[in-house]
């Protein structure tokens, strides 16, 4: 047995959980034609100078300081930008930029209304 970093994946409540099983359920045997006339769109945040990665590395406690074990970081949020787009059967629609600080479903709708 050895120590590893925790996978990450989205956070679900029980409700969320029983949700998405019973839509996998209903929609079971759909093929794919049936699922080229549905849209899926996602917003997503993208940010420029973001490292998602873990830098590991193997040291001694003097080491601690050394060149070849730090990771450099930049100060900042960076710069940020939530897009918007959704995908349909073979077809990909528009990236939408969300210039809004905070997106609210009023925000949302008229990304949906412009797109």
């Amino acid at each position: 047995m050895k120590k590893w970093r925790a996978r990450k994946r989205a956070f679900l409540k029980d409700e969320h959980a029983v949700k998405r099983l019973a839509w996998t359920k209903k929609y079971n045997n759909w093929t794919q034609e049936d699922f080229e006339g549905v849209i899926f769109s996602d917003k997503c945040m993208v940010e420029k100078s973001k490292d998602p990665k873990c830098i590991w590395v193997f040291r001694t406690p003097e080491e601690k300081w050394h060149k070849d074990c730090i990771h450099g970081v930049t100060k900042g949020p960076g710069i940020r930008l939530m897009v918007w787009a959704c995908i349909w059967g073979k077809n990909k629609g528009p990236l939408i930029p969300i210039f809004d600080k905070s997106v609210n479903r009023f925000v949302y709708i008229g990304v949906l209304e412009d797109g």
